[in-house]
């Protein structure tokens, strides 16, 4: 635990009794405030019995096994788009109701549906990139840019055409490979006309 972390009470709070010392975040019961304690001691007591991979809350385990059984009971009701988790699918929800988007970036104007996406989204005008392949050393802004550029190492191709069975080690390679089996041609040349 980080030095000065702990329990304690404040009056600040007065819906949220239980103050967490590290970082000001109030909780109504100091079993709530344990559990986010986990945050601040990397303790994840609740581990997967099929991959290993650990987690701070049972629920986020349970939420989790589904990457194992492919259930998704969450469904959203405009679109019908299903998601493994309750939290997946409120972030989807706020797509379609861009009014609720309301962390907006100070430097573009762009709203972003939460802290985290803000965040994330910052690191385009700060050009920070805090994520490195362990293999070649390359940065990137966001952790599934990194897992997608891994690929070319480990030579995954997870997305298959269901046309021809050829694979591909990206979903936007695997998008224009499809073009090839429609009669579609959406690129025009203005110069000579020619479709692509």
């Amino acid at each position: 635990m980080e030095p000065g972390c702990g329990p304690q009470k404040a009056a600040r709070h007065p819906d949220r009794r239980f103050v967490c010392s590290c970082c000001g975040k109030g909780f109504a019961s100091s079993r709530s405030l344990e559990t986010h304690m986990r945050v601040h001691t990397g303790e994840r007591p609740y581990g997967c019995a099929q991959c290993g991979k650990r987690f701070t809350q049972s629920g986020h385990l349970k939420t989790h096994q589904s990457v194992h059984t492919g259930e998704r009971p969450f469904a959203c009701q405009r679109c019908g788009k299903r998601f493994a988790g309750k939290q997946n699918l409120r972030i989807h929800q706020q797509k379609h109701h861009p009014a609720e988007r309301a962390f907006v970036c100070t430097c573009c104007g762009k709203t972003l549906a939460s802290l985290k996406n803000l965040n994330t989204h910052m690191r385009v005008h700060t050009g920070e990139k805090p994520f490195a392949c362990g293999l070649c050393g390359k940065r990137f802004s966001d952790p599934s840019n990194l897992k997608r550029h891994q690929s070319v190492h480990t030579g995954e191709r997870r997305y298959g055409c269901v046309h021809c069975g050829k694979r591909f080690a990206q979903s936007g390679s695997l998008k224009v490979h499809l073009g090839v089996h429609t009669d579609c041609k959406q690129f025009r040349c203005f110069t000579c006309g020619k479709t692509f």
